[in-house]
C-alpha cells in the first residue's frame, strides 16, 4: 500500500497522466481503450459461431462441432490478447524519454531533484500500471468465459501470468529504446523491429535453420517467444516434442531474466542522465 501512495505521489506519473487526462479531454470522440479488448474477447467466438451456423446450421451445444468451434475462437482470443498487449506496452513508452528531447522539457527532467530510481518507476507505472489494471479487471470476465468452455484452471491462470510478463518485459523494451532514441520516430522504429523479431522474426529464423539442416535441428530462437510459450500452453501434451512442451515454463523465465537485466540497465543509464 505505501508502494501504491509513493507512485502516486511520484511526479513523472502526476505529470504524464495530467498530460494524458487533457489530451483524451479535447478529443470530440472517444473510444474507451478496454473497448478494443472486449472486442479482442469476443469477436472471434460470434464470428466462427456466425461462419459456422451460415454453413451448416445451427451446432448442437453438447456436440463436438460446437466444442470444436469454442476452443478454436478461445485460442484465437488468447492469441489476439498476447499480440493486443504485446503492442499496447510497446507503444505506451517508447516516448517516455524521447518525447521529453522533443519538447525540450529534457533539461528540467535532468536538473530536478528526484532520484534516477524515481524517474525510472515514474516512466515504467505510466505505462505498465493501465495495462496492468486492464488485464486484471477483465481478468474474471475472461476466466468465466475459459471455465464456460471448457478451459483448464492452470490454462487461464498460466495465461494471465504469460500476459502479465509480457506487460513487463515489452514495457521495459520501449523504455529501453526511448532512452537510446534522440526522437520519437527511431524509437518507434526499434521498438517495433525488436518486438517483431521476438513475435515473427524466431519463427522465421528457426524456420530456415530446420529447412537448411532438414528438419533435424531443434528450434532454439523460438524460446523467447510469448507466442509459442501461449500455444504450449493451449495444447500441452505429453506426445507434443519436449522443446515445445519446455518453451512454456522456459520462455516466461527468460522474459523475466530479460526484463531484470533490462531494469538493471535503464537504472545505470538513468543515474548517467545529468551527464547527457
Amino acid at each position: 500500500m505505501s508502494f501504491l501512495n509513493n507512485l502516486l505521489k511520484n511526479p513523472i506519473y502526476i505529470k504524464a497522466m495530467y498530460i494524458k487526462k487533457r489530451q483524451e479531454s479535447k478529443k470530440k470522440l472517444r473510444i474507451p481503450s478496454q473497448a478494443g479488448y472486449l472486442a479482442i474477447l469476443f469477436s472471434p467466438l460470434i464470428i466462427l459461431s456466425t461462419f459456422r451456423y451460415a454453413l451448416h446450421g445451427a451446432p448442437s451445444f453438447d456436440g463436438s462441432a460446437w466444442e470444436g468451434i469454442s476452443y478454436t475462437a478461445l485460442a484465437i482470443t488468447m492469441f489476439l490478447q498476447l499480440l493486443y498487449f504485446v503492442f499496447k506496452s510497446v507503444t505506451s513508452s517508447f516516448t517516455s524519454y524521447s518525447s521529453e528531447k522533443e519538447m525540450r522539457t529534457y533539461g528540467s527532467l535532468l536538473s530536478s531533484l528526484m532520484l534516477p530510481e524515481d524517474i525510472l518507476k515514474g516512466k515504467f507505472f505510466v505505462s505498465f500500471y493501465p495495462l496492468f489494471m486492464e488485464l486484471t479487471c477483465f481478468f474474471p470476465l475472461f476466466a468465466i468465459m475459459g471455465i464456460l468452455l471448457k478451459l483448464n484452471v492452470y490454462q487461464i491462470v498460466g495465461s494471465y501470468f504469460l500476459n502479465l510478463i509480457v506487460i513487463i518485459f515489452f514495457t521495459l523494451i520501449g523504455l529501453y529504446c526511448s532512452m537510446i532514441s534522440n526522437n520519437s520516430s527511431k524509437a518507434h522504429s526499434r521498438a517495433v523491429f525488436i518486438a517483431g523479431f521476438i513475435m515473427v522474426g524466431t519463427l522465421l529464423v528457426d524456420g530456415l535453420i530446420a529447412s537448411v539442416s532438414q528438419g533435424t535441428s531443434v528450434p532454439v530462437t523460438v524460446f523467447i517467444n510469448p507466442g509459442v510459450a501461449l500455444g504450449g500452453l493451449l495444447y500441452y501434451s505429453p506426445a507434443l516434442p519436449f522443446w515445445f512442451r519446455a518453451v512454456v515454463f522456459v520462455c516466461p523465465f527468460l522474459m523475466l531474466l530479460g526484463s531484470l537485466e533490462l531494469w538493471k540497465v535503464l537504472s545505470f543509464e538513468t543515474s548517467r542522465l545529468p551527464e547527457k
